[in-house]
């Protein structure tokens, strides 16, 4: 049997994004990859399409759904299934993590009347509880990244086919996603990708190698349509896989599982991709990391000393941006209250499609892209969680002046906050807190006011400031502004409202601005009585 090369495909576009920015990757990534695949038939390789990108492309290119059914139709695509609105699956309720599975697996079938076996895991984050989910969900397998299986103790030559995974009795088969393809395609030449897929035939010629990613790389990332298409990178490596067929098969994943048994059973620990687990640590424990990797960089026993270094753990984000537990403790609190109603009651429905949108994870978190600080990504994700909640709490009979009081532990500090809500807004006081307001939405428009950043440091910031001062950084910094460095201040406070200040009477705005005003008191964070 030739080596088996399973190419996957991962294509999204988060709740909320701009419809310009989905127009741009459409036009030079999607299409133009699935209209060049189409010209080789015997490449065959599986696709995921995230949920919300999804019913964009339904929507407004139908044609490109068309090309897609009619590919799968052939053999040539295998439809990749998931979470529906690209959710980070363990940090959402057990009850959700099914529901957001059943309903995209319905979906696609639906679409593109095929069987979904696999699923994406939205930023490869896993949990080895995932396995009992998403095998009662109908999933039979899913794919993580290589760094996983290291993590779990296995070495580089076992990472060549698929392996059980367990929980609670239940199976789930696991692929490992190659990091040196990753790193390998497009950005080296093809002939580059083919020589590796070489040494590893030469030492397991029935092996299967995994190549999982992006597919915004193909196009829809600055510079790569041009690099893709108009300088011919993609042709030649379809020609190349072409020309060398007669070794190298490429395949989908379930066709793998339908040839060949698994390499054996592993228990993976809790993770995510390598450069995830680096950004959930804390700053000052990223900058010490990241410097023990630069003194490796010339150690010959680099490969050897990194296999025993891991990041953090993707919750610690939670932890990391309070932004983001304000978002997560409203999503839970949202999901509680739906749980709690019949599935037959009015608003149901539609109520839960608003909670899954405001589940997907792209605000849930920060690295190398936007994350958290992108506000149109943050106001998407309150925008659908006020909508759910409009579904789930209000009723006709609410008075429109008289709020309802709830007291409870509404963002699992330990402490209780208030809640005031009526059909006009909604706000939630923590009196602990500084007794500040940190969420107000006005329910007509689905806004919340206070989806707000509080500046603190990053560990890219010291690139910022040595690349202003001419001091030469360990990796290329470009701006798109200038005086960047000059912007760099650090809230000692939370950026919410109803926070008390109390200033000297010689303090100035400016002071007050630039954060050198003293403050009098501890009313910012402290405690107050309610």
């Amino acid at each position: 049997m030739p080596l088996r090369f399973a190419l996957v495909i991962h294509n999204h576009q988060p709740v909320g994004n701009f419809d310009f920015v989905f127009e741009q990757v459409y036009r030079d990534g999607y299409r133009p990859f699935l209209e060049l695949l189409r010209e080789y038939p015997e490449v065959r390789f599986t696709l995921h399409t995230s949920g919300p990108l999804l019913e964009w492309l339904v929507a407004r290119q139908p044609e490109y759904i068309d090309l897609l059914r009619q590919m799968v139709d052939q053999g040539q695509v295998e439809i990749l299934g998931g979470a529906f609105y690209e959710p980070i699956l363990g940090m959402i309720p057990r009850w959700d993590r099914h529901g957001q599975i059943t309903t995209f697996t319905s979906y696609l079938e639906q679409q593109f009347g095929c069987r979904v076996q696999g699923a994406w895991l939205a930023e490869r984050v896993w949990e080895q509880e995932l396995v009992t989910d998403l095998a009662e969900a109908g999933i039979d397998y899913t794919i993580l990244d290589d760094y996983h299986f290291k993590q779990a103790g296995l070495g580089t030559d076992q990472l060549f086919g698929y392996y059980l995974s367990e929980d609670q009795g239940q199976l789930l088969r696991v692929f490992p996603n190659s990091e040196p393809l990753r790193y390998l395609v497009p950005w080296k030449d093809p002939e580059e990708t083919i020589g590796y897929l070489g040494r590893v035939a030469a030492e397991r010629p029935e092996a299967v190698v995994v190549c999982a990613d992006d597919g915004e790389k193909f196009g829809g990332w600055p510079g790569t349509h041009q690099h893709c298409y108009d300088n011919g990178w993609l042709r030649r490596l379809l020609d190349q896989l072409r020309e060398n067929r007669h070794w190298i098969q490429p395949c989908t994943l379930s066709q793998v599982i339908a040839e060949s048994p698994p390499c054996g059973t592993v228990y993976l620990p809790d993770c995510s991709y390598r450069e995830m687990t680096e950004w959930a640590l804390p700053v000052p424990r990223l900058q010490s990391y990241l410097g023990l990797i630069r003194s490796l960089e010339h150690d010959p026993r680099k490969e050897h000393i990194q296999g025993f270094l891991r990041g953090g753990f993707w919750r610690n984000f939670l932890v990391k941006y309070p932004e983001v537990r304000e978002m997560y403790c409203r999503m839970l609190e949202v999901s509680q209250r739906l749980h709690a109603m019949p599935a037959a009651s009015q608003g149901f429905d539609s109520a839960r499609r608003e909670l899954y949108r405001g589940q997907c994870n792209c605000s849930y978190w920060h690295g190398a892209f936007g994350g958290v600080y992108l506000p149109h990504l943050r106001h998407a994700v309150y925008q659908h969680l006020i909508a759910a909640d409009n579904e789930v709490s209000l009723s006709p009979n609410d008075s429109a002046s008289v709020p309802d009081v709830e007291e409870r532990d509404f963002n699992l500090d330990a402490a209780a906050e208030v809640r005031l809500g009526n059909q006009a807004l909604v706000a939630y006081i923590a009196p602990h807190q500084g007794g500040c307001i940190y969420e107000l939405d006005l329910r007509s428009i689905r806004l919340n006011l206070l989806a707000t950043m509080t500046r603190r440091p990053e560990v890219y910031h010291d690139l910022i400031r040595q690349a202003a001062a001419g001091v030469e950084t360990p990796t290329a910094v470009r701006f798109k502004q200038p005086d960047l460095d000059r912007m760099l201040r650090y809230d000692p406070y939370p950026r919410k409202s109803l926070v008390d200040h109390f200033y000297d009477p010689e303090v100035m705005l400016r002071d007050v601005a630039s954060l050198q005003a003293q403050e009098r008191g501890d009313f910012v964070v402290g405690t107050y009585q309610h």
